[in-house]
C-alpha cells in the first residue's frame, strides 16, 4: 500500500511549488501551475475529452461487467466454466507481472 500511496504524497506538494523545476519539498508555495492549467483552453479541452471518455467507458463497462458476473454465477452451463478463465486472464497477468512486496 505504501508503494502505491507514497508517490502521490510526494507529487501533490510538488504541484504547489513556485519553482520552474520540480523540487521536493517546495521552497516556496504557489498556485502557479493550477492557474496555468485552468487558464489554458487546450488543457481544459484535453481534460474534458478525458472525462467524457472515462464516463462513457464507465457507463458501458459497469452494466456489461455486472451482467457477465451475474450470468456466470447463475449459469449452470459448461460454457460458463470456460468463459470465466478468459475474463480473469487480465487479473492473472497483472498479478504475475506486479512486483512482490515482502
Amino acid at each position: 500500500m505504501i508503494f502505491l500511496v507514497l508517490p502521490t504524497l510526494i507529487i501533490i506538494p510538488m504541484s504547489f511549488s513556485d519553482s520552474q523545476y520540480l523540487e521536493f519539498p517546495p521552497s516556496h508555495w504557489s498556485l502557479r501551475w493550477y492557474a496555468n492549467f485552468f487558464g489554458s483552453t487546450s488543457w481544459m479541452q484535453a481534460a474534458a475529452t478525458s472525462l467524457k471518455a472515462g464516463l462513457l467507458t464507465m457507463c458501458a463497462a459497469t452494466p456489461l461487467g455486472t451482467m457477465a458476473a451475474y450470468g456466470l454465477s447463475a449459469s449452470r452451463l459448461r460454457l460458463a466454466s470456460l468463459v470465466l478463465p478468459v475474463l480473469l486472464t487480465p487479473i492473472i497477468v497483472r498479478s504475475a507481472t506486479a512486483p512482490v512486496m515482502a
